[in-house]
């Protein structure tokens, strides 16, 4: 009886100790989601894959679309190689995302080299996004992320029409998460 008690207590302290994880994660994103951390972040130099490699994007689009790339939709790239991914209502900044699959390295370096090749890291906030802060007002669909690299994080949002490189790499994700 004793240990039926302990393999629950376990489980509930787990799915704690994930929520809270979870939180930490989505309390970074928001804190800086308008702008940039560092306006000179440092190159990637697209040979190897840096250690802390990490994305973070929240694509908010109308729930009901069809389209992966316009769809609300969440995916998270740790720097373990870990893609995790979720769409519709479970897609919001709160949330952690499900497993979707673990990269290989060339898969990594691969995005890795897109970030650089478009210069992600640097990549503006469009005054489109800025302007979706206000209820109503702006774009249907807006794209936040965050890239971390070489020690240094970068946050951005911006629309599918003002960011073709973003597209890019959203594409790529959704190919690699198999939509």
């Amino acid at each position: 009886m004793r240990t039926d008690r302990m393999r629950i207590h376990r489980g509930a302290f787990r799915h704690r100790q994930q929520a809270a994880l979870a939180c930490l994660a989505a309390l970074a994103f928001l804190a800086d989601a308008g702008g940039c951390s560092s306006r000179t972040a440092a190159p990637l130099n697209g040979t190897k894959t840096p250690p802390d490699f990490a994305l973070n994007v929240l694509v908010r689009g109308p729930l009901d679309e069809t389209n992966r790339l316009r769809q609300t939709s969440r995916y998270v790239l740790e720097s373990n190689r870990t893609l995790r991914a979720t769409r519709g209502r479970g897609a919001i900044p709160l949330t952690y995302p499900p497993i979707a699959r673990r990269l290989g390295p060339a898969q990594v370096e691969s995005l890795v080299r897109l970030v650089a090749r478009h210069h992600l890291m640097v990549e503006p906030t469009s005054p489109s996004a800025e302007a979706a802060a206000a209820p109503g007002a702006g774009p249907e669909v807006i794209y936040e992320l965050q890239i971390t690299s070489n020690g240094q994080t970068h946050r951005y949002r911006t629309t599918p029409d003002e960011s073709p490189p973003t597209i890019r790499l959203l594409t790529e994700l959704v190919r690699l998460a198999g939509g």
